[in-house]
């Protein structure tokens, strides 16, 4: 039986260098961690300008959910539509999900806390996990990362273990842009993953809109897109250093993301169509529940 989430319920953000160790670690000395012991939670960006795409939201989760995943912590800027915090509500009775508010001083918010507070929310995730969860994910509402071998994180984390370094603090997944255009009018058609195939040949570069899952014990300070500081390490962390790239034949970040172009150079990939018949009936099903 799962145990009730403890944390904070509002991170406040006032202007400080985010690569400061010093600075970060002591912004982050949080007095009410989470309780509950997972093997694999997940950490969702700011939610901001509005968002209002509830059934990306249930199907970010229930896919998530079915690959391993245990528990979420989101965050709200305050622009969040009615619908989506009808869809957070149900998740937050079932204790799968723990929402924050982020309350920021008034600055630039893209340029000073860097996209909505991301940076923010992200050590604030990493450091209310620290003591509880073996694996930490860090990824964006429309994207996922996906496995190419394995049935679940679970396992594909295991292969990772054993084939990178011991002093990997945190597993960097190559990031792939898949077509988004307009996907029909029925739930079945607007689930991205199981009717969007079309992507980019070649991934970003390490570290290129790459995205992580870390050790969390192992971490001091996340970035977006590699961490910043590994456990008691003194300097900025620069190359791959303490980041295992993960072999695309073992994982990557699959990107829908709208308005966003494709090279030249695409491939057809249809991994997601693995798990279209289990996930398409827990995501139609479950939003139904949930807007019947």
């Amino acid at each position: 039986m799962q145990c009730k989430i403890k944390v904070r319920d509002t991170l406040n953000i006032s202007f400080h260098n985010v690569l400061s160790k010093e600075l970060m670690v002591s912004a982050y000395n949080i007095e009410d961690p989470i309780m509950s012991t997972f093997d694999i939670a997940a950490c969702i960006s700011p939610m901001h300008s509005g968002f209002n795409d509830t059934l990306q939201l249930v199907q970010y989760i229930e896919v998530l959910r079915h690959w391993g995943v245990k528990h979420f912590t989101a965050y709200n800027t305050g622009t969040l539509e009615p619908n989506v915090s009808v869809v957070l509500s149900h998740y937050e009775q079932l204790d799968l999900i723990n929402m924050k508010a982020i309350h920021m001083m008034p600055f630039d918010i893209n340029v000073e806390v860097w996209s909505h507070g991301q940076i923010a929310a992200f050590n604030d995730c990493l450091y209310a996990h620290r003591k509880s969860t073996k694996y930490l994910l860090f990824i964006d509402l429309d994207e996922l990362i996906v496995t190419q071998k394995h049935e679940n994180l679970s396992s594909m984390l295991q292969s990772l273990d054993n084939i990178c370094p011991s002093n990997s603090a945190a597993f960097m997944f190559l990031h792939y842009y898949f077509c988004h255009n307009h996907s029909g009018n029925s739930i079945q058609e607007k689930i991205l993953p199981f009717n969007r195939f079309l992507r980019n040949a070649k991934p970003h570069g390490a570290a290129v809109r790459s995205k992580l899952i870390v050790k969390p014990n192992m971490v001091d300070v996340m970035g977006i897109h590699q961490i910043h500081f590994a456990k008691n390490d003194t300097h900025q962390i620069r190359d791959r250093e303490h980041q295992c790239v993960v072999p695309l034949s073992l994982g990557s970040t699959y990107h829908y993301r709208r308005g966003r172009s494709l090279s030249a150079d695409r491939v057809i990939d249809k991994r997601m169509v693995h798990f279209k018949n289990v996930l398409e009936n827990k995501i139609t099903d479950k939003y139904k529940e949930i807007f019947p």
